[in-house]
């Protein structure tokens, strides 16, 4: 049997300033490559930040295939400490003579056939198979020139014997090193390498995704006139204003929140706010509208979509929205864990119109990976 571990316990703090991890952008993906394109892997296991561990977005991302499984479990302080939670979580399975490919999740482009390049070659005996490609740069360390020749940059997936690399992270524990075939050196178990692919590239900041996105806009809009219930108070972007009356509506009326819903099913093409929340279905009754962004966030991630900026007018006499709207950024931010740099709210009056409740319209740019380098 074949099992895969993914370390994916890092921040992505180089890719993004954004509260979640980059690596949540591929991890779905990665899953699928490796339990539904190679029919010898058993199971997936996952290393992620503990503080993601109940996330909807991974909930969502646990399966069964055929007998087939995926399971998530915390990372650790570092990459060592994550791979070896995951065998931790294998060895409850792995049998004697089973392999494990050990794959970094920021290595979203990884090709069947290089997968199935190193299942050969642990499959012809080795003990440690790594992929590999070779400089086409020259090469200078402390500014000597080396032969390019004997320079090897080492790529995942990385494939062992279990039970081999396994005992080894466990003996050294106390390590950090930067790969698995690491631990095999200290040990001198030999470690045979196979051709890698040069895309089978390694993401880490947002500038490496250049050349395999598209862009996508959506645009949202909501109105909804002002209830005498008194029991409500108005909400815009998750911000209470106690001395307001609400607006009519099922859920808490956020017409802000509502609209930048709308934009962003519009620029994914997946329809409108009520076709996921609909008035009639009792979740949405004086529900928190803040917490449907959630789900927008996972069904963004399940599509590979990265938001690029959000724009939202609020139209109204009052409250006078730049008083708030720094908070009203924050709440956004934090639902969908992106920069408050990639929102811009402003308020605009209604120029003694005299309208009866509040609207707002939103607008957003994004941006899709595509994952096709290899023609797949």
């Amino acid at each position: 049997m074949i099992y895969v571990a993914i370390p994916a316990g890092g921040t992505g703090s180089r890719f993004s300033s954004s509260a979640f991890p980059k690596q949540f952008l591929f991890l779905d993906r990665l899953i699928s490559r490796f339990l539904g394109d190679i029919e010898s892997v058993k199971g997936v296991v996952s290393a992620v930040p503990s503080g993601y561990m109940n996330d909807c977005f991974l909930s969502n991302s646990d399966k069964k295939i055929d007998g087939k499984f995926s399971k998530f479990v915390c990372g650790g302080e570092n990459r060592q400490n994550s791979v070896f939670n995951c065998l931790e979580e294998i060895s409850k399975t792995a049998k004697l003579g089973d392999y494990v490919l050990i794959h970094d999740a920021a290595r979203p482009y990884v090709s069947k056939d290089l997968i199935e390049r190193v299942i050969s070659k642990l499959k012809s005996g080795e003990k440690a198979v790594v992929p590999a490609v070779y400089s086409i740069d020259s090469v200078r360390i402390d500014n000597a020139p080396v032969d390019r020749k004997i320079v090897n940059f080492i790529q995942t997936p990385q494939g062992f014997v279990f039970d081999l690399i396994y005992e080894l992270h466990k003996k050294y524990r106390n390590k950090n090193m930067s790969d698995d075939a690491s631990l095999c050196d200290l040990d001198d178990v030999p470690v045979t390498l196979v051709n890698g692919d040069v895309l089978n590239k390694k993401i880490t900041y947002e500038s490496d995704l250049v050349g395999q996105q598209c862009n996508r806009t959506g645009f949202g809009f909501d109105s909804h006139e002002f209830s005498n219930n008194p029991s409500r108070n108005l909400k815009l972007c998750g911000v209470n204003f106690p001395n307001i009356p609400s607006l009519k509506a099922i859920s808490d009326g956020d017409v802000a929140v509502h609209s930048l819903i709308d934009s962003i099913l519009g620029a994914m093409g997946k329809g409108s706010i009520g076709e996921y929340f609909p008035e009639n279905a009792e979740p949405s009754r004086n529900a928190d509208s803040i917490v449907f962004l959630d789900n927008m966030r996972t069904l963004l991630l399940k599509n590979n979509y990265v938001i690029s900026n959000i724009d939202i007018t609020i139209v109204c006499d009052f409250p006078k929205i730049v008083e708030y709207k720094e908070v009203m950024k924050a709440n956004i931010a934090a639902a969908l864990c992106i920069e408050e740099s990639k929102i811009n709210i402003k308020g605009k009056t209604t120029e003694g119109t005299n309208i009866t409740g509040i609207a707002s319209l939103a607008s957003i740019l994004l941006f899709k990976v595509l994952w096709a380098p290899h023609g797949e």
